[in-house]
């Protein structure tokens, strides 16, 4: 029997599954028209030097961390791998401004953004991901999202 302390604990929710709820805003914005060739990935699972040919977006999200009323807080890193640097630039540009409207999009099946505490991208060198040279990073870490969850 369910006590009714039970029903109105606000943190007593299922965990969001934050990297799906990325993942899903990410695959509605690529590839598009503007960038066809850029992909999504959540791991570095193949050759980036050849992904890098393109465009590639690369995301890590950190733990899940409930606020209350199925609301929960999680970082959320993205790394841009580019062989034209004008082009990444570009891409980084454009993608920093996607995330940041994610709190304005329709809700995805995992959840729905409330809020995306903005952190720029830097650029960073190949070496800080064993990349070959003619491989351009830039990457934005640690940015706060605020979402809430859909069971």
């Amino acid at each position: 029997m369910v006590s009714v302390f039970e029903d109105l604990d606000l943190h007593l929710y299922e965990e969001i599954d934050s990297a799906a709820l990325v993942r899903q805003l990410l695959d509605e914005d690529l590839p598009c028209d503007q960038y066809p060739n850029a992909t999504v990935r959540s791991e570095i699972t193949t050759d980036i030097n050849t992904l890098a040919d393109g465009l590639c977006v690369i995301y890590d999200v950190g733990p899940a961390v409930n606020i209350g009323a199925d609301r929960w807080r999680f970082p959320l890193s993205l790394s841009v791998f580019a062989s034209d640097p004008d082009m990444g630039s570009r891409f980084k540009a454009w993608l920093y401004k996607q995330v940041m409207g994610w709190p304005y999009r329709d809700p995805v099946k995992a959840g729905s953004v409330r809020s995306v505490e903005p952190t720029g991208f830097r650029r960073t060198g190949p070496d800080d991901w064993n990349l070959a040279r003619n491989v351009y990073v830039w990457s934005m870490e640690d940015v706060v999202v605020t979402a809430l969850a859909f069971h």
